[in-house]
């Protein structure tokens, strides 16, 4: 499995703090969760972003914004959070490795 990513004993999909930024480990474990069809349309978002087109989505707890070069969580519930910004080649290849461990 991917650095960073493992199941836990409940066999629940992880994303280790120690690899990845936390707000990026959260959305991951929160919002994108086991669904394979809803980090594919993530995936295709930030494609689409890579383009020049933006691309925005919000999940259960986490609002993406995306342009060509830079991605944006922001945390839906709490405001006083400061957004993550990340290269979205960044995401991408975290998303990517999350899919796959999805399985």
């Amino acid at each position: 499995m991917k650095r960073g990513i493992y199941r836990d004993r409940r066999d629940r999909l992880r994303a280790s703090v120690d690899v990845f930024p936390s707000m990026l480990a959260d959305f991951l474990e929160t919002d994108v969760r086991d669904n394979p069809a809803w980090c594919e349309e993530l995936l295709q978002g930030l494609d689409e972003a890579r383009g020049g087109r933006c691309f925005e989505a919000t999940g259960n707890l986490y609002a993406l914004q995306a342009g060509p070069d830079v991605a944006e969580l922001r945390n839906g519930y709490d405001e006083h959070l400061a957004p993550l910004r990340l290269a979205v080649a960044d995401l991408h290849r975290a998303l990517t490795a999350w899919r796959r461990a999805i399985g």
